[in-house]
């Protein structure tokens, strides 16, 4: 652009956030046409928020994408990656939401009965385990299909291609083994005294250890685990996105994805009908009663929000996969005889 101001570079930066096959074909021209329009007096920063909106439906929904093959199948790609890579990045989290579930408050015998609204909580909490079960083994189907598709598309780099599938659940592995390992590092006393004239504490130990290598290695394979999952799926997404999925490869990895999706809404909606019935309960038996309540606290609301998100994007994800999967298909297969000619 020939102007340099703050507001013509952000056109510059919105124009760049469109797809590739959209600044080939319309880049140019819509350069020049911000240009003009900023010389007739309109604000570059009203127009730079309407072509980063621009981008985003761009993105989105393909519209305006040329009729070639090869673009709907990286878009069905991309979207298979799209609806399954958040929902294993969620699945930790989603386990984890469901664990922090306990009972809460004191009773006797007498008072250890749950009301209505906590027995319904109870029998959510065993669908819930049952679900995500479900959801582990469908993510686990679909990633495995993936993987085996990037091992046998690239025969000469499958070395990479094997690093890539192995890396999340190697970091898995190792962060668990460091969290394990950090143990045998905590020191274990079996007893203590206080001098009543200093005043001083002794404790005597079974096992000294070591406080702050085992502080270390706690945290550091919390950080292996997560950091490594996370890297790994993301890594796994971005190959598959790359490669180029055979029209049968791509069909089924579209099926995976949108099995994903419906169970991944599935989900949510059961952690959603949790929270409902949990507010519901009356507590019941003495000093408080006994009730459901999630150890996450007020923290159990935005987290809600993120996995409703999340599985919103994976369904969003299939239905794009969907859409641009069926009109590759139909862009490859070879024009038919007209109904006339078929007649005759």
């Amino acid at each position: 652009m020939s102007a340099v101001g703050p507001g013509m570079r952000a056109v510059g930066w919105s124009l760049r956030c469109y797809p590739a096959w959209w600044r080939e074909r319309y880049g140019v021209e819509q350069e020049e046409l911000a240009e003009e329009l900023a010389r007739e007096g309109r604000r570059p920063w009203l127009m730079a928020a309407g072509l980063l909106a621009g981008s985003a439906r761009a993105r989105l929904t393909g519209s305006g994408m040329p009729p070639l093959p090869a673009l709907w199948s990286a878009r069905a790609r991309v979207s298979v990656v799209a609806a399954t890579i958040p929902a294993a990045l969620a699945l930790p989290a989603e386990f984890a939401f469901v664990a922090a579930v306990s009972e809460h408050g004191w009773s006797d015998g007498a008072g250890s009965r749950l009301a209505g609204a906590g027995a319904a909580v109870q029998w959510e909490l065993t669908v819930l385990l049952l679900v995500w079960l479900i959801c582990a083994m469908q993510l686990l189907a679909a990633g495995g299909y993936l993987a085996a598709r990037l091992l046998t598309l690239a025969p000469g780099r499958r070395l990479k291609a094997a690093a890539i599938v192995a890396a999340p659940i190697g970091a898995v592995a190792l962060g668990t083994v460091m969290i394990v390992m950090s143990a045998s590092l905590r020191p274990v006393v079996s007893g203590w005294e206080k001098n009543v004239i200093t005043g001083v504490t002794h404790y005597h130990y079974l096992r000294r250890g070591s406080p702050l290598a085992a502080a270390a290695l706690y945290w550091g394979g919390w950080v292996v685990a997560a950091g490594g999952w996370a890297a790994g799926l993301l890594a796994l997404g971005r190959a598959t996105a790359r490669s180029n999925l055979p029209a049968r490869a791509l069909q089924v990895a579209v099926s995976n994805a949108r099995t994903t999706a419906l169970t991944q809404g599935s989900f949510v909606l059961s952690l959603i009908a949790l929270e409902l019935t949990m507010a519901l309960q009356t507590p019941i038996g003495p000093q408080g009663g006994l009730i459901w309540a999630s150890r996450l606290g007020s923290l159990a609301a935005p987290v809600l929000v993120i996995l409703a998100g999340i599985a919103a994007l994976s369904v969003s994800g299939a239905a794009s996969a969907h859409t641009a999967s069926a009109r590759s298909r139909r862009l490859l297969a070879p024009p038919g005889p007209s109904p006339g000619r078929a007649r005759r």
